[in-house]
């Protein structure tokens, strides 16, 4: 677990401010462990920069950050309605479940989050190969 926590501090100090992606890493740094918590939600903006104490401008660029620093990933609704799939919101997840139980506190994660976990990554990788 010690590791891992490292590896969050190192996250943010090599890969965020040393790209200067961002002047304000410790408002990252709170988007960050509210990103954690609110892993596998809708992806709302407006709530996640009001809980971080961040401009909702703000939480749209530090989460492009994390999606181009491949730490999370949009997934978007599925539906044959093109209607339907415009006025439906995106979920997130991280890609790598050991960074987010460590952002979040979680020691020991659940059967079902770990059964979700991977089939997000198996469909993430087929949807890759089908656009390749």
């Amino acid at each position: 677990m010690a590791i891992l926590s490292s590896y969050a501090a190192t996250y943010l100090k090599e890969e965020i401010q040393a790209e200067v992606l961002t002047k304000n890493i410790e408002g990252f740094s709170r988007f960050l462990f509210v990103a954690a918590a609110k892993n596998r939600g809708f992806l709302d903006y407006a709530k996640l920069g009001v809980q971080a104490s961040i401009t909702q401008k703000t939480t749209s660029r530090f989460f492009e950050i994390l999606e181009d620093t491949l730490v999370v990933y949009r997934l978007y609704p599925f539906s044959l309605n093109s209607y339907r799939r415009f006025i439906k919101h995106p979920k997130f997840y991280f890609f790598d479940v050991e960074v987010l139980n460590t952002l979040s506190g979680v020691r020991h994660p659940t059967k079902k989050n770990l059964f979700s976990y991977i089939l997000n990554v198996k469909l993430q990788s087929l949807k890759v190969l089908l656009a390749n």
